[in-house]
C-alpha cells in the first residue's frame, strides 16, 4: 500500500495540475473547462480565486514525495452542513493501486470529522465505472441521473449524482 501524505494545494502545486489537466486519458471524465487541456494562464486565474474562496478545500495527494493526484471538497456549505467532492488521480502509474481509496477515506474523514459536515455528494460521468465502483465502496448512493448532461467527444452522455451521509 502507497504512503500517502497530503497537503493543501498551493501555487507551486500548479505545473503537476497543469500536467495532468493536459492529459486527455486523465481529464476524459472532467468538468468542461479543462476537458479540452488548460494553461498557465488560465490556472493562475483560477488559483487567485481558489486562495479567495472559503468553499473550497483542495489538497494535493503524495506517493512519499511524489505528487501523484489531488482530492477535495467544494461547494463547502457550512450552514447546511454538505460540500461536493472531488478526486482525480493524475500519475496513470498509479491508477489502481489503492491510492483513490485512501485518499477518500482522508477527504470523507476530514470533511464528516474536521468540517462537520452532515453530506458529501458528487456528480459522476455514467461511464466512469472505476469512479462510480470507488464511490459505491465507501457507501455513496444515487440520488440522481442526468440523461444527456454533458458533451464529451461530440456525444451526450448521462450524469449520475451521489451522496454520502455521514454514518451510513
Amino acid at each position: 500500500m502507497p504512503e500517502l501524505k497530503y497537503t493543501k494545494l498551493d501555487r507551486g502545486h500548479l505545473p503537476h495540475r497543469m500536467k495532468w489537466l493536459n492529459d486527455a486519458d486523465v481529464n476524459r471524465y472532467l468538468g468542461h473547462q479543462v476537458r479540452n487541456g488548460t494553461d498557465k494562464d488560465f490556472h493562475t486565474k483560477w488559483f487567485d480565486g481558489y486562495e479567495n474562496d472559503d468553499s473550497r478545500e483542495i489538497f494535493l495527494i503524495l506517493d512519499g514525495s511524489k505528487p501523484v493526484g489531488q482530492i477535495g471538497l467544494l461547494d463547502i456549505n457550512l450552514y447546511d452542513k454538505n460540500a461536493s467532492l472531488y478526486v482525480l488521480i493524475g500519475e496513470k502509474d498509479c491508477w489502481h493501486k489503492g491510492i483513490g481509496s485512501e485518499a477518500m477515506k482522508f477527504v470523507l474523514d476530514y470533511g464528516f470529522k474536521e468540517l462537520g459536515l452532515h453530506k458529501i455528494w458528487l456528480e459522476v460521468h455514467a461511464k466512469n465505472e472505476n469512479a462510480i465502483k470507488l464511490y459505491e465502496k465507501f457507501g455513496f448512493v444515487q440520488e440522481g441521473y442526468y440523461k444527456d448532461n454533458v458533451l464529451y467527444n461530440g456525444s451526450f452522455g448521462d450524469e449520475i449524482r451521489m451522496a454520502k451521509i455521514k454514518d451510513s
